[in-house]
């Protein structure tokens, strides 16, 4: 059985680059901001990731989940 996660704000893909590197197998990212979709999947063509509220997820399954809190005030991201 292979590992698999969901990556919840996933921005331009961090974590997600590590979890790929620890042989995880990507099964959703979902991120709400437009520009980091297009940055996601430049960096990721070969995932799949939606635009999307969190809220509506679905059921999918996975043995792991993980999520970067957005940190607009960190981060430099301005509303």
């Amino acid at each position: 059985m292979s590992l698999t996660y969901l990556d919840l704000f996933s921005g331009a893909g961090g974590l997600s680059l590590g979890f790929d590197y620890a042989g995880f197998r990507q099964l959703l990212s979902i991120e709400l901001e437009p520009v980091y979709c297009e940055t996601y999947r430049v960096n990721f063509p070969h995932h799949r990731v939606l635009q999307q509220d969190l809220t509506q997820l679905s059921n999918e399954q996975a043995s792991l989940y993980h999520s970067d809190i957005p940190n607009r005030g960190i981060a430099g991201v301005e509303e």
